[in-house]
């Protein structure tokens, strides 16, 4: 338990989750997962029936414009055995990075993420756990997005290496980042490209 508290402490006073917008500075994120640990047993991926339902909170903090850390707290259960009825109860704690590529335009914006984590069962003990992820955000607006990611868990202990989907919902909320020098310059050019445009139309047209 003082492997749990302290990794999540530890990720929570590095900062955490994701900038879609790099107008504010944090954010929170609410996700339905599914956790599969059969596939990399060698079972059949399609097989959606052996997947096991979790559920994800997480909070978000910007590094930079395109690099972001997560932690994401996940509970739910998961079964790495071919009876149905065998489900384990788990909670789990990660300190992930996120590299995002965005443009103001795009509605899509990919990503990939990197961490660590760790992993407590129901009567079982602590498993570290490498998470290596993928996915997208849709934008709904300049504070929301429907999120997707995929990851592959590679875990520190016998047969508990898995992959966990999950699709969620992402808002942004603080005060906007006041704009930069480089961003001031820009806005600048654009109003008098604007006005020049403005003159000549108006020239052209008396």
């Amino acid at each position: 338990m003082k492997n749990l508290v302290l990794l999540f402490a530890l990720s929570v006073m590095a900062v955490t989750l994701y900038g879609q917008n790099p107008n504010f500075e944090q954010g929170i994120q609410f996700k339905r997962v599914f956790t599969d640990y059969r596939t990399v047993q060698g079972d059949e991926f399609s097989k959606f029936r052996s997947y096991r339902p979790t559920w994800e909170v997480g909070y978000n903090r910007k590094i930079t414009d395109n690099l972001n850390l997560v932690v994401p707290l996940r509970a739910g259960v998961f079964s790495n055995s071919s009876e149905d009825a065998n489900n384990t109860s788990f909670f789990s704690v990660d300190a992930q990075a996120l590299y995002y590529w965005h443009e103001p335009t795009w509605l899509f914006r990919p990503f990939v993420s990197a961490g660590i984590g760790d992993v407590k069962e129901y009567g079982g003990d602590f498993v570290p756990q490498v998470p290596l992820g993928l996915g997208v955000y849709v934008k709904m607006n300049d504070r929301a997005y429907v999120q997707w990611k995929s990851e592959y868990r590679l875990a520190f202990a016998e047969d508990k290496t898995n992959m966990q989907h999950g699709i969620g919902f992402v808002y942004q909320f603080g005060p906007r980042k006041e704009m930069d020098e480089k961003d001031m310059m820009d806005k600048k050019e654009e109003v008098e490209e604007d006005e020049m445009i403005e003159v000549a139309v108006d020239t052209d047209g008396d």
